[in-house]
């Protein structure tokens, strides 16, 4: 809708229905189709937001970018771009457009404005973000499924929560917090769309986030409010900051830990405790007692030996939690890493992770 008028200048009906492109449907037309879907989804939340100018290195930066939640807990995210057309097709459209809406007076800036979203379209983001939980009822939290309805449809249809919140530039990020029981991060960058699931330290969900800034205590991130939902303490307030280090604009967020000084051979990760566990090597000086004899006689270089260490690297910060160095004396080196699980003889249920290395 056009401001102050409230002209309506773009409608696309089909956007529940999640298709490739859309387009209004001035210019396409749409009957029969929303009809031969069976219980078609309707929208939870919508926004959209103008991605920022990053530049020479920005793809598209007049670029438009639709959000979309859906009942069946499906993201929706779009991309806009301007198809150009032939003079007389738009014109052809705009009469068919004016037809429908015959005895409306129109000033001449709404025709201009409905011409040129005519020329607007948007297109489907592909992404593998999925909202949804380990039960469909899981999709949002349990105490908005406690209505009395018994019905999925028409509990949802009376929730009006935002679930999309900006975050306003912090940590220099760009982009929206998609909120719920699995949430994600619809993330600007370079012109580029690209949507990551956020996680928090425990896994909870968030109910809902803003921007934080406080200039006393240095931090520059999200205030999230955190929640596990049924049966579960709830209300978690939360302030999370994106490491500056992080680069976000690849289709994985890529964080860069500068090792200096060895080399890294292999490398795990440990889900549940979030650590990462490294086998690296270094060349250090062989020591005296090990060097052969007679190698002081004439103008000989530095005598240098490899020594492979195992080293347990701390969640978020990769800090160095714990070193393990083999037996470099007898000319021990690691060839191979791995994460095993082993059977425990006094609980079966429970899982023992072991570190493997040849």
């Amino acid at each position: 809708y056009a401001l102050p008028s409230l002209e309506r200048v773009y409608c696309a009906s089909d956007l529940v229905l999640g298709p490739q492109v859309l387009m209004d449907q001035a210019v396409v037309s749409l009957e029969g189709q929303l009809d031969e879907v069976h219980q078609p989804p309707f929208i939870m939340d919508m926004r959209l937001q103008a991605m920022p100018d990053f530049g020479e290195r920005a793809s598209d930066p007049t670029a438009l970018c639709l959000v979309a939640i859906t009942s069946h807990a499906d993201l929706l995210v779009y991309k806009s771009f301007c198809f150009v057309a032939e003079a007389s097709a738009n014109a052809d459209a705009l009469a068919h457009h004016g037809d429908d809406e015959a005895g409306a007076e129109v000033t001449n800036g709404i025709k201009e404005t409905r011409r040129a979203m005519q020329s607007i379209r948007f297109r489907k983001q592909h992404h593998e973000v999925m909202l949804r939980g380990e039960a469909i009822w899981e999709d949002f939290f349990a105490d908005e499924m406690e209505l009395g309805d018994p019905t999925r449809e028409a509990t949802l249809a009376v929730l009006r929560t935002a679930r999309l919140m900006p975050f306003d530039k912090a940590s220099g990020v760009e982009g929206l917090l998609v909120s719920g029981r699995q949430p994600a991060a619809v993330v600007f960058g370079r012109g580029y769309i690209r949507v990551h699931p956020w996680k928090l330290d425990r896994n909870e969900g968030v109910r809902s986030s803003a921007s934080f800034r406080s200039r006393s205590a240095g931090v520059d991130g999200i205030v999230c409010i955190g929640d596990k939902g049924r049966d579960k303490p709830r209300c978690y307030l939360k302030i999370c900051t994106i490491p500056r280090d992080l680069n976000v604009d690849s289709h994985w967020p890529v964080r860069t830990k500068h090792l200096q000084g060895i080399t890294v051979h292999h490398v795990v990760y440990h889900p549940p405790s979030g650590c990462h566990l490294i086998i690296s090597s270094a060349n250090e000086e062989m020591d005296e007692e090990r060097k052969p004899e007679g190698f002081l006689e004439g103008d000989v270089p530095l005598l240098l030996e490899q020594r492979y260490q195992l080293q347990l690297l701390a969640p978020y910060t990769l800090d160095v939690i714990d070193t393990h160095p083999f037996d470099y004396v007898n000319g021990e080196q690691a060839l191979c890493l791995q994460l095993v699980h082993l059977k425990n003889t006094r609980n079966p249920d429970v899982l023992l992770p072991l570190i493997a290395v040849g």
